[in-house]
């Protein structure tokens, strides 16, 4: 039998094929970056699944889960358009052919991964899993089991862009409609080939993101909601950027991004979410950077064009480390009319400068009190950028930042933040006392940096290959 769907449905016109290859489970790292390695790719053929393969089509259904792998030979081909509720199990590998979407508009269904599944995204067909609003994604890994999603190359031979990663769509609010190309609506909703995003529920989502590795690849939320739960996940060598919001009120923990070729966590379009133990490795290679500005650990705007768009992108975080590479990142840049409050900020090495506050929009809410920073250190690395629209409008961005609560400027030590096989993101002593916010959300701490105390949450479930 191919195939596991639940409660015995048909699966519709979701495919699953079979291809030639081998795909074991995913290898646990004992700490980030030690000896662990994601899990051995298979031997994957770039040339589409034979025609005389089995296939799962609308007429066949499955009424027993299998104790057997669903698919043999290995991995199991993935295509198409899941139309009933589904499950990848941790018995067999899965291979993501060109975009695969998790329901319809209207039509929702889930996609269920289970713990120590890898599912591969084919670079021949830019492989891609796409959640459509409504539908859900629930990859709930445990520390000693993640769930794995990477590239299908071998290891050696895998790179930044492999394949185009995970992208959820919600129905949570956004500001895009602003732009002149897209068309006006209340609530706002965009259309895309993905499918449609936005709608003013920011409280929408029912997906999982539990303990999970996006490697070679980057996350992207559109409008997603504070429904869905985020906690425990790693992107690791995005072509792109790690993380990347766009509007809606999402609300993520322990997020580790290691080695993006852009920016690290980067949100617009109207993002009033909430971010907790945020950690950020810039790599020093950085293999697509903007020729018009220099690559950020953290990136915040509101809308590019339109600043004072509706709703504005106001986020809280809480602990974040933020550990630039080279001369070409920045730590933290706000611009395009974004606001925002971040606490307990430990940011090094950026050779770019660790704040740049830019846009006249974006300083005005700097100066009205819109955006702050507080219980913040960054390092004596070049702290300040100074942009003309700065000194146009007489605002100076080291006053602003010092002269807010608990802020400093002041030599910064962490474990091992430059090490990119083994990266330790932890500060060397006390970092410096933080009051978080009163807000259910944020779980206590009451040091800055994004593993307070010396617990690196990280270990035991991340890693860090070359390639």
């Amino acid at each position: 039998m191919i195939g596991r769907p639940s409660s015995g449905l048909s699966l519709g016109t979701f495919l699953v094929g079979v291809l030639l290859g081998c795909g074991p489970g995913g290898d646990k790292a004992d700490r980030a970056g030690d000896s662990g390695e994601w899990a051995t790719p298979p031997t994957v053929p770039s040339t589409p699944v034979d025609t005389a393969s089995p296939t799962v089509t609308a007429t066949t259904t499955a009424t027993t889960p299998p104790t057997t792998p669903p698919c043999d030979p290995q991995p199991c081909v993935v295509e198409g358009v899941l139309t009933d509720d589904f499950t990848l199990t941790s018995n067999a590998s899965w291979l993501m052919r060109g975009t695969v979407k998790i329901g319809q508009e209207g039509a929702p269904v889930t996609l269920t991964v289970e713990p120590g599944t890898v599912v591969y995204g084919e670079r021949a067909s830019e492989g891609r899993l796409v959640v459509t609003r409504g539908s859900s994604l629930v990859a709930d890994g445990r520390e000693d089991a993640p769930i794995v999603f990477t590239s299908d190359q071998a290891e050696g031979m895998r790179a930044a862009g492999d394949w185009g990663g995970l992208t959820i769509l919600g129905a949570a609010s956004t500001n895009r409609c602003a732009l002149d190309e897209v068309p006006a609506g209340d609530p706002c909703e965009v259309v895309t080939d993905d499918g449609i995003y936005g709608g003013g529920d920011d409280a929408d989502g029912s997906s999982v993101l539990r303990y999970v590795q996006v490697a070679f690849a980057g996350l992207e939320l559109r409008a997603v909601g504070s429904g869905v739960a985020i906690d425990r996940i790693q992107v690791h060598r995005s072509a792109t950027d790690g993380v990347n919001l766009i509007g809606g009120a999402a609300q993520l923990r322990r997020v580790l991004v290691t080695q993006p070729a852009d920016d690290g966590l980067d949100w617009e379009g109207g993002w009033i979410g909430r971010a907790q133990f945020v950690a950020v490795q810039q790599s020093p290679e950085g293999a697509t950077p903007s020729v018009f500005r220099e690559r950020q650990a953290i990136e915040g705007e509101n809308l590019l064009g339109v600043n004072a768009a509706l709703p504005v992108s106001d986020p809280v975080l809480a602990n974040v480390t933020l550990a630039g590479a080279s001369a070409e990142t920045r730590c933290v840049h706000l611009s395009e009319g974004t606001r925002m409050t971040l606490i307990g900020l430990v940011a090094v090495g950026c050779g770019a400068g660790g704040l740049d506050v830019d846009h006249d929009v974006t300083l005005a809410h700097a100066l009205d009190g819109s955006l702050g920073i507080q219980s913040s250190t960054l390092d004596g690395l070049e702290p300040f950028v100074v942009d003309p629209i700065q000194s146009v409008l007489g605002f100076d961005v080291e006053a602003w930042f010092l002269g807010q609560e608990g802020n400093a400027v002041e030599a910064v030590v962490l474990e091992a933040p430059d090490d990119l096989g083994a990266p330790d993101l932890r500060s060397v002593g006390d970092a410096g006392a933080i009051t978080l916010p009163d807000d259910p959300f944020f779980e206590p701490a009451s040091e800055r940096g994004a593993m307070p105390g010396g617990v690196d949450w990280s270990v035991g479930w991340s890693s860090t290959p070359e390639s």
